[in-house]
């Protein structure tokens, strides 16, 4: 039972040979229990340490003052006899340790411990999250970036070999054939537009698929000049003469010189678009084909590496900072699409078949067809492809906000569906539904400027585009 001993049974305390210290420090457990007299090893020896007087025998001079007195000889180590004589007439002194200080010591302990654990703890969600997000953007690359550029590079070789039977048969079925193939290929290169950075943008050739400010006076030089076409030739042709754009107009412009067709039979032949220089013209098509389809498959190698340095790998070790990129690009295409093809069209003054060379796509009637390829790809790269998205992890952080994201994207695409003519068309006969689908895209803008940037921890480095 708990306190049944009395005081009458303790052995009374025989103190007659040692010295106490005060009675407001109680002694530490074990009770009386002195230091070592030779070494100072153990639990001992560090708490006596920290309390000023405490002092060992005088046979370990290491824990005594130093002395200012000059050094004498060391006397010779006595006999073991005459040193246990004189440990049992030596007085012993016990070194107390405050009950205070134990307490402390072992609060400031726990406190420790418990900010250790609490920093662990602290660290496995962020470290879970880094995981994750690892996973999303090695998904992204693999599902989205580097399948989109291989796709890129296998429509722009069916381009190339296109103009290589349209250089050999210049006739209207090889012209229709190159046609398709590079709308294929325009379109393929709209879908991975949002990404202005990594080795296209590296290497510079961001401008071979998507400047389309042309120069056509230049285009015609190269087509009236003697010099032949080759690759030393193209490597000097500014943006404004070469690259997909360049090919359109060579594809898609009818020329000047050409004879009216026949209102009967509207079937395009070769001297309606080529002129009288048609041999020239199926070469520089060819050359320029083949410029395009080197550097769309050079991308796409460089995405497919899987060593450590490589565009891949460089893009999954950026962690939260790469996810701000995408994000911010990703509003950024969203923005251009809605300011400057959308609302630009919108702002045009009549009449707009004076101007339809500000309208790009328009000398191919895929100025409709192209936007939609922009977004499409926007919303792919949101989804993730068949894997890990942004949109998993937006759904992990804030389910409304990815539900309105996805909604938003909905009803941008169905807006830009049910325009269904070209811009330079729509703009004039639907210009209503052209307004809402601009009013879509902006809506999408600015959610992903804010309520998704927001729910993601990004924050939105780019600059609104007033239209200067």
């Amino acid at each position: 039972m708990k306190n049944n001993r009395s005081f009458r049974n303790w052995t009374p305390l025989d103190t007659a040979t040692r010295n106490f210290l005060p009675a407001h420090q109680p002694p530490p457990a074990p009770f009386g229990h002195p230091l070592p007299l030779g070494g100072g090893e153990g639990w001992g020896e560090g708490v006596a340490r920290r309390f000023k007087g405490a002092r060992r025998d005088q046979s370990s001079r290491r824990s005594l003052p130093v002395s200012n007195e000059p050094s004498s000889p060391q006397p010779s180590p006595p006999l073991r006899e005459e040193r246990e004589e004189r440990e049992k007439t030596s007085p012993v002194y016990v070194v107390v340790v405050p009950g205070c200080a134990l307490r402390n010591w072992r609060r400031i302990a726990g406190l420790a411990f418990v900010a250790f654990v609490g920093q662990n703890a602290s660290l496995q969600p962020a470290n879970a999250q880094s995981v994750a997000r690892d996973a999303l953007l090695r998904d992204v690359v693999r599902n989205v970036i580097a399948s989109d550029y291989q796709e890129l590079a296998g429509k722009c070789r069916a381009l190339t070999a296109s103009a290589e039977q349209l250089v050999q048969v210049p006739a209207p079925e090889s012209l229709e054939k190159i046609r398709q193939a590079w709308v294929a290929a325009v379109l393929a290169s709209r879908r991975v537009q949002w990404l202005q950075t990594g080795p296209i943008a590296d290497r510079e050739y961001l401008s071979t698929f998507y400047y389309s400010k042309l120069l056509p006076v230049r285009i015609e030089g190269v087509l009236n000049s003697p010099r032949p076409i080759d690759d030393a030739y193209i490597a000097e042709l500014g943006a404004a003469a070469k690259g997909l754009f360049t090919l359109e107009y060579l594809l898609f412009e009818p020329r000047a010189e050409s004879p009216a067709k026949d209102a009967k039979n509207s079937s395009p032949d070769s001297k309606t678009f080529f002129g009288t220089n048609v041999q020239r013209r199926c070469q520089f098509v060819l050359a320029l084909a083949g410029d395009v389809q080197k550097k769309a498959e050079k991308v796409a190698q460089d995405w497919a590496g899987a060593t450590p340095g490589d565009p891949a790998a460089r893009f999954v070790e950026g962690g939260q900072q790469t996810l701000n990129t995408l994000v911010n690009q990703m509003a950024k295409i969203v923005e251009d699409l809605a300011e400057n093809h959308l609302n630009f069209v919108l702002q045009l003054p009549a009449p707009i078949m004076r101007q339809l060379d500000r309208i790009e796509g328009a000398r191919s009637r895929t100025s409709l067809s192209q936007l939609a390829a922009i977004l499409r790809g926007v919303h792919q790269l949101y989804r993730g492809g068949e894997g890990l998205g942004i949109d998993d992890s937006l759904r992990e952080l804030n389910r409304a906000v990815e539900a309105r994201v996805e909604q938003q994207f909905q009803k941008a695409l169905s807006a830009l569906e049910a325009i269904e003519l070209p811009l330079e068309e729509a703009v004039t006969d639907r210009k209503e539904s052209v307004q809402r689908a601009y009013q879509a895209v902006h809506d999408l803008e600015i959610l992903f400027k804010t309520d998704l940037a927001s729910a993601l921890g990004v924050t939105i480095t780019i600059s609104s585009n007033d239209g200067d």
